[in-house]
């Protein structure tokens, strides 16, 4: 166990990160820091969290970041392994830049059993170059995502981004306003067997899809908004299901295209309005 209770961390080399911790152990990882962090050089991650490299399921890994984190020129925090739980809590703003400035990247690649959760603070802001807040399950195993975002997010890519190629669900509970210039403000893939399931609260503007949730596999796509969302360039929402229902119920859609495309290949679809 890490705890870096508090106090300031900087850097300005390239590749100098903020803070790296490696954990390999059958323990798995538990880390918490209070630290505000600021780099500055090409590719000096803010803090970057490496797991299990055996592919074991049954670690989890477990970081808790409050501080502030600022990475000028490269992706404010990395967790990522090849083995078992990946739970990251944040309590701070969050900005990145440069060209691989994400604000937020977890990811595994475990071929058995591997979950990933990432949860924002409210009152908070995730400033990001590329894509804000991105979750990747790219094993072959069994695996959900969890993303439950309560800060204002503003990315050049999509606002919120989960990709999962294993056999799981993805869960996304939004109240945080997103934006994106260039892409979606929430996107969803998913490759295999599993539901994804949208709830949000905050207003949504894209400038491709307010919302694009895909289900490529086996599973249904359910998305509930209760607030604005726009799609500047294509839809407001954009929900697709192979093999599974399509449910959408929204307030206030609006989209270049089309303001709400739902379609199945094989199920059913719903849509209400309000």
């Amino acid at each position: 166990q890490l705890d870096f209770a508090s106090g300031e961390i900087k850097t300005s080399g390239d590749y100098a990160l903020g803070i790296q911790v490696v954990d390999y152990t059958a323990d798995g990882m538990n880390f918490t820091t209070g630290a505000n962090v600021t780099t500055t050089g090409t590719g000096a991650e803010g803090v970057l969290l490496s797991g299990s490299a055996g592919g074991e399921d049954a670690i989890q890994h477990q970081a808790t970041i409050n501080g502030n984190i600022s990475a000028g020129n490269a992706t404010g925090i990395i967790m990522s392994g090849y083995g078992g739980g990946y739970t990251l809590t944040t309590g701070g703003n969050i900005s990145a830049g440069g060209d691989f400035g994400y604000g937020i990247q977890v990811g595994t690649a475990n071929n058995t059993s591997s979950n990933i959760a990432i949860t924002t603070a409210a009152g908070k802001a995730i400033q990001a170059a590329r894509t804000g807040i991105w979750a990747n399950n790219a094993g072959t195993g069994a695996g959900n995502i969890t993303i439950t975002n309560n800060s204002t997010i503003n990315a050049v890519n999509h606002g919120i981004d989960a990709n999962n190629a294993s056999q799981g669900n993805i869960t996304i509970q939004n109240t945080g306003n997103i934006a994106s210039t260039t892409a979606s403000a929430i996107h969803t893939l998913n490759k295999s067997v599993g539901d994804i399931s949208i709830t949000t609260s905050g207003t949504l503007v894209g400038k491709t899809n307010g919302i694009q949730a895909l289900s490529a596999g086996s599973g249904n796509v359910t998305i509930n908004s209760t607030n604005d969302i726009e799609g500047q360039g294509q839809d407001g929402i954009n929900a697709g299901a192979n093999l599974g229902n399509v449910i959408v119920n929204t307030n206030n859609t609006k989209g270049d295209q089309h303001g709400i495309n739902a379609q199945t290949i094989t199920g059913d679809v719903s849509v209400n309005t309000t």
